[in-house]
């Protein structure tokens, strides 16, 4: 049985990603935060990538890549601000 990942967020990642939903200009940024808000949110991978993506895969990747690179993202957030 594959090992079940948690999809809950941090306070801070769930704010900086509702930010991001609320004022990014870049629509792909916008649709993977959605996903990742989702998941949070207790959506399968499964209905996100159905409703957002298509690709079943990609909720996960979007996830795996976000939780390896948050800080970064965060910092450049706010340096760009």
């Amino acid at each position: 049985m594959p090992k079940k990942i948690e999809f809950t967020l941090s306070e801070t990642e769930l704010s900086t990603i509702e930010q991001v939903i609320r004022s990014s200009q870049d629509a792909y940024m916008v649709k993977r935060s959605t996903a990742l808000r989702m998941l949070h949110l207790g959506q399968s991978p499964a209905t996100v990538a159905e409703i957002l993506t298509g690709a079943q895969a990609t909720p996960y990747k979007w996830f795996h890549r976000f939780r390896e690179e948050f800080l970064r993202w965060y910092l450049s957030l706010r340096v760009s601000q």
